[in-house]
């Protein structure tokens, strides 16, 4: 009889086609929680420190484009808002960074980077060390203020009664989406967002501010 065989192809047509459903919702996947997220979220981010032979400071940024594969910018300089001269628009790239054998590197004319022990390893082309670029991790000197005297509180994760149909996570952050209920014209505004991590998404479909 022909119908068990064709119980069986249709269960593992349908295991399949739901298998691949699965593997591009997850490549579309939004990370908000820094503890789920992939091993190239440790990778992505900037880099710092002074190359060649006359120690030129320069700065990287490496963006995660998901598979253990990053884009990379180098700012001769240093990095934007630590010596980059944005007039002078001195930025490269973008530079492929892949990763094979469990190596981060990517290859640009006579130079090479590999990713190690949380830098950029710099060589030449007959593998003389011409630098190391250090990760870093900038915060802004006003992240975690306290509000001013005479301040309107708006939003301080405790409930999100001052936002129109607000909505919290149980984390305690505010989504998106929604507008406060008090009107203002000139202000000072101080806001801190956790932007989405989307290693698989390209442009807007990122997030963004």
């Amino acid at each position: 009889m022909s119908y068990p065989k064709l119980s069986i192809f249709a269960f593992l047509l349908i295991q399949t086609s739901l298998l691949c459903v699965l593997d591009a919702a997850d490549k579309k996947r939004s990370y908000t929680n820094p503890k789920e997220v992939d091993a190239d979220y440790a990778i992505q981010g900037e880099y710092s420190g002074e190359l060649g032979a006359d120690n030129e400071k320069y700065g990287m940024q490496l963006i995660a484009r998901g598979a253990g594969k990053f884009d990379a910018y180098s700012f001769s300089g240093g990095l934007p808002g630590d010596g980059f001269d944005p007039a002078a628009d001195e930025r490269a790239g973008p530079y492929k960074f892949a990763t094979k054998d469990g190596v981060i590197s990517a290859e640009h004319e006579e130079m090479k980077a590999v990713v190690k022990g949380g830098a950029l390893v710099v060589t030449g082309s007959s593998g003389e060390a011409l630098g190391t670029l250090k990760r870093v991790d900038r915060k802004s000197k006003t992240l975690g203020k306290k509000p001013e005297k005479g301040a309107i509180v708006l939003f301080d994760g405790s409930d999100a009664k001052s936002w129109k149909n607000g909505k919290m996570t149980k984390e305690g952050h505010l989504l998106r989406g929604t507008e406060s209920l008090k009107k203002f014209q000139d202000c000072y505004l101080h806001m801190e967002f956790r932007v989405p991590y989307e290693p698989f998404n390209r442009g807007q479909g990122r997030g963004n501010s």
